[in-house]
């Protein structure tokens, strides 16, 4: 844009910043699931040797809602990226 020479709106200026806050937001909750999955699969080798069925489809189980939920966030920071690519001239 600067390159260009063109010059957004101050109402769209502001909608760019706040869309920009809302994925910096989404961004920290992806940050502090980091690590989760890892955390509770370290064990599961030693439960799967053992057949501990339960143990382990309840990891799982944990393992799929983290990732679920860490889906949920990325479409919502890819809806926030469209909607700021609508705004970009």
């Amino acid at each position: 844009i600067k390159e260009s020479g063109q010059t957004l709106e101050e109402s769209v200026k502001i909608e760019l910043k706040a869309l920009t806050e809302q994925i910096k937001e989404k961004t920290a909750l992806l940050k502090a699931t980091q690590g989760d999955i890892r955390e509770l699969t370290v064990g599961l080798k030693e439960l799967i040797e053992k057949k501990e069925t339960e143990e382990i489809l309840t990891i799982y189980n944990q393992v799929i809602e983290i990732q679920e939920y860490r889906n949920g966030i990325l479409k919502e920071i890819n809806d926030l990226l469209k909607e700021i690519k609508e705004l970009l001239p």
